[in-house]
C-alpha cells in the first residue's frame, strides 16, 4: 500500500508544472508549419526531393507531436508507458494524493507527475520527502526514442510513392534530440536508398530545428519548484487563507485557535468544512510571480482577500 502524498502537493502541481505545460503549449502554438528543416550538406537529386520533403514533413510533424506531449505532462512524454518513461507512475485520478501523479481534469491526457510531494504518510513524524521531476537529458531520452517509434508510421511504407514506381531500401532509424538555450535540434539518421528505373539516391540525414526556448521554461520551472520547496509559498498561502476564512461559527472554517467565553457550543461538519475550505482554494490560481510578465496588482470587493 502506498503512502499518501499530502493535499496541498496537488496544489504544488497547478503553482508549478502548469507553467512548463502552458508556457510550451502557447510557444508552439506560434510556430508555423512552413519553418524550414535543416537542409542536408549535399544536393539532393531532383528525382529524390518529394521523396526528402516527404521525410522532412513527417519529421517535423512527429518532432512537434513529442515536444507538445513533453509540455502537458511537465516533462514526460507518455507518463503511462513504460517504455518511454524512465519511471513507473501510479495514478488514481480519484484519490491524487495516494498517486505518483495528479491530473487538472481527472483525465489520462492531462496527468502531471508530482515534482514535489511528501512520499511518507500524511501524519508522519519524520517525514520524506521526493521528487519526480525529469532531467533535460531524460526528456531528451524520451524524444528520440517516441520519434524512433512514431515517424514509421507517418511514413506509412511510402505506398504512394511506390505506385509511382519508387521502390526503397531502408536503414534503422536513430534520432538524437538536443535542448539548447534557444531551441531544440531533431536529428535523425535514416539511411535511405531511393530507386526508380536507373535512378538510385541515397539520403542519410534529416534535421529539424524547433525554435522553442524549451530550456528557459524547464529552468524556470525548476527554479520555482526550489522555492516552493525552500519557503513553502503555496502553504503559507494556504495557511493565511484558512485564517481568513475561519471563526468562532458554524458558517466558518474552524480556527486554528480561538478564545471565547461563555458557554455556547460551536459544531462544525466535517464534511461542510471540508467543502469550504475547497471552496476558498480557488484563490491559490491567483497567486504571481514578482518580476514575470503579466504581473498585477489584484483588487477584490471581498474584505477578506
Amino acid at each position: 500500500m502506498r503512502h499518501k502524498k499530502a493535499q496541498l502537493t496537488v496544489f504544488v502541481i497547478v503553482g508549478i508544472l502548469m507553467l512548463i505545460s502552458v508556457g510550451i503549449l502557447v510557444l508552439l502554438k506560434g510556430i508555423k508549419s512552413d519553418i524550414p528543416v535543416a537542409p542536408s550538406v549535399e544536393e539532393i537529386p531532383i528525382m529524390a526531393k518529394p521523396i526528402k520533403r516527404y521525410i522532412d514533413v513527417c519529421v517535423e510533424k512527429v518532432s512537434l507531436e513529442a515536444v507538445k506531449a513533453a509540455g502537458i505532462h511537465g516533462g514526460y512524454v507518455d507518463p503511462f508507458n513504460t517504455n518511454i518513461t524512465p519511471y513507473h507512475f501510479s495514478f488514481d485520478k480519484n484519490n491524487p494524493t495516494d498517486s505518483d501523479m495528479a491530473s487538472l481534469t481527472g483525465s489520462n491526457d492531462f496527468a502531471i507527475p508530482y515534482w514535489w510531494f511528501l512520499k511518507s504518510s500524511n501524519d508522519c513524524v519524520a517525514c520524506e520527502l521526493n521528487s519526480l521531476s525529469p532531467t533535460l537529458e531524460q526528456v531528451q531520452k524520451q524524444l528520440e526514442y517516441y520519434i524512433n517509434t512514431e515517424l514509421p508510421g507517418c511514413l506509412a511504407g511510402y505506398e504512394e510513392f511506390k505506385k509511382q514506381g519508387f521502390s526503397f531500401e531502408e536503414g534503422r532509424i536513430n534520432t538524437r534530440a538536443l535542448i539548447a538555450e534557444n531551441d531544440i535540434t531533431i536529428t535523425v539518421d535514416y539511411p535511405l536508398t531511393v530507386m526508380r528505373g536507373e535512378d538510385r539516391v541515397v539520403l542519410d540525414k534529416f534535421i529539424y530545428k524547433i525554435p522553442l526556448n524549451f530550456k528557459r521554461i524547464y529552468d524556470l520551472a525548476l527554479e520555482l519548484t526550489k522555492g516552493e520547496v525552500k519557503e513553502q509559498g503555496i502553504e503559507l498561502a494556504v495557511m493565511h487563507l484558512i485564517s481568513a476564512y475561519s471563526g468562532l461559527s458554524s458558517s466558518k472554517l474552524p480556527p486554528i485557535s480561538a478564545v471565547e467565553e461563555g458557554f455556547n457550543k460551536v459544531i462544525w461538519s466535517k464534511s461542510n468544512v471540508e467543502f469550504k475550505l475547497q471552496d476558498i482554494l480557488h484563490y491559490i490560481n491567483l497567486l504571481q510571480l514578482n518580476k514575470t510578465r503579466g504581473v498585477s496588482p489584484i483588487t477584490s470587493s471581498d474584505p477578506y482577500v
